[in-house]
Parts: C-alpha cells; sequence; structure tokens
C-alpha cells in the first residue's frame, strides 16, 4: 500500500510535533504533592501535582518548603523535600 505524498508529509510533520513527555514511558504517579514540585524530562520542564504520571529518565525537584511522594510500578515508594 502507498501513501499518497501529502498524507506522508503530513504524518512526518506530525511526528516532529510530539513533545518528550507524550513520548516517554510512564513509570509511576505522583501520590501527593505540597507546593511546587517540578519534573524535567528532556528539555521540557512542567509542575508536577497529585495523580500525575512520572516518567522514566524524569528529574524531579522540589523548590523551597515542598515535598513529593511518589510510587513507582514495581511499588517502590519515594519521597523527596
Amino acid at each position: 500500500m502507498r501513501l499518497p505524498p501529502c498524507l506522508l508529509l503530513a504524518l512526518i510533520a506530525m511526528s516532529a510535533l510530539v513533545s518528550p513527555s507524550f513520548a516517554a514511558v510512564g513509570i509511576g504517579t505522583a501520590q501527593a504533592v505540597k507546593k511546587d514540585v517540578i519534573g524535567t524530562v528532556e528539555t521540557q520542564e512542567r509542575k508536577i501535582g497529585e495523580g500525575d504520571p512520572v516518567y522514566q529518565n524524569e528529574q524531579i525537584q522540589t523548590l523551597a518548603g515542598s515535598e513529593g511522594e511518589f510510587i513507582f510500578q514495581d511499588d517502590t515508594k519515594l519521597a523527596v523535600g
């Protein structure tokens, strides 16, 4: 099956727009968040809230007076802050 050239170009363009967080693999969940907890995947930074996914290779940072509790798919629990 051969794709029309315009459809092929559209698919290539759309794949370039996918952000790293959408491409990253989810490995856990934020169970509790107090104040400002920041997650960074590659160069994309986001504020993490309770119930948000945590991604593979994501760096998690807590700002002053902040705390985060996370549970991973293998039932490992992590508290930071």
